[in-house]
C-alpha cells in the first residue's frame, strides 16, 4: 500500500529528543502493543532508514527542517508519543512540586506537537491558523510558510 508524505516542521534536536523519550518513556506507558526493547530497535531502524538522510547537517542543529515521512508512520509517530506525553502529564499531576515532571510534560508537549499537528492538517481537523496559534502557545518554532523555506536554504 502506498501512502503519501507527510510534512513534519521540526528541527532535528526536537526530533531526536521526540525519538529519544518514545525510546525511555514508553516503558512506563500501559497500551504498547509490542515491548519497550522493540519499539526501541524498531525505532532506531527506521529512523536510520527514513530520516537520518534528510537531517540538514547533523542531529543537534536546532533550526527547523521539513522532513517528508511517510503517512502511516507519522499517525504511529504522533499515537505513540501523545500516549507518552499524556502518561508524562499525569505524572507531574501527580507531583506537582517535582520540577522533573513537569519539565518533562512541557517537553513532551513541545517535542510532540508538530507530528500530531501534521496529521490533523493532513485530515483537515486543523486550519494553519489555529496550527500558528497552537505554536505560539506552546512555545514551538513555527512552521515555514509557502515558499519560505527555499529563501531559508538559499541563506545558509
Amino acid at each position: 500500500m502506498i501512502t503519501e508524505n507527510i510534512q513534519i516542521h521540526q528541527s532535528p534536536k526536537d526530533m531526536n529528543f521526540l525519538f529519544g523519550m518514545l525510546k525511555f518513556e514508553a516503558p512506563n506507558v500501559n497500551g504498547f502493543d509490542m515491548p519497550p526493547e522493540e519499539l526501541a530497535e524498531a525505532l532506531d531502524f527506521w529512523v536510520k532508514e527514513e530520516i537520518t538522510h534528510q537531517v540538514n547537517g547533523s542531529w543537534e542543529n536546532e533550526k527547523t527542517q521539513i522532513f517528508f515521512v511517510e503517512e502511516r508512520m507519522t499517525e504511529l509517530v504522533a499515537r505513540a508519543s501523545m500516549k507518552v506525553h499524556i502518561h508524562l502529564m499525569d505524572v507531574a499531576e501527580d507531583l506537582p512540586d517535582d520540577e522533573q515532571a513537569r519539565s518533562k510534560a512541557y517537553w513532551g508537549r513541545v517535542f510532540t506537537f508538530p507530528w500530531v499537528e501534521a496529521i490533523e492538517l493532513h485530515d483537515g481537523k486543523m486550519t494553519m491558523e489555529q496550527a500558528k496559534e497552537m505554536r505560539e502557545s506552546f512555545h514551538v518554532p513555527p512552521r515555514f510558510e509557502f515558499g519560505s523555506w527555499d529563501k531559508e536554504l538559499e541563506a545558509n
